[in-house]
């Protein structure tokens, strides 16, 4: 099942047990935000927050978001 919250601008996706949950951030990027047991609320999943940190790397060049649109892997 798929579940969106409008407010937060997150997407659930939810099997029998475990859910992914990705989300718009406030500059527009989309965000991986939680990956694990299924929660019972969608209040439960956290803000597609950008955070300060660059957590993805590709070669030599750095981005905050997890799906990168210049076609490099």
């Amino acid at each position: 099942m798929i579940k969106h919250d409008d407010a937060r601008n997150i997407w659930v996706l939810e099997g029998d047990n475990i859910s992914y949950a990705l989300g718009l951030s406030e500059l527009g990027t989309i965000n991986h935000i939680y990956f694990g047991d299924k929660l019972p609320r969608m209040t439960d999943y956290p803000n597609a927050n950008i955070i300060s940190e660059y957590p993805y790397t590709v070669g030599s060049e750095l981005s905050e978001e997890e799906y990168m649109g210049w076609g490099k892997a």
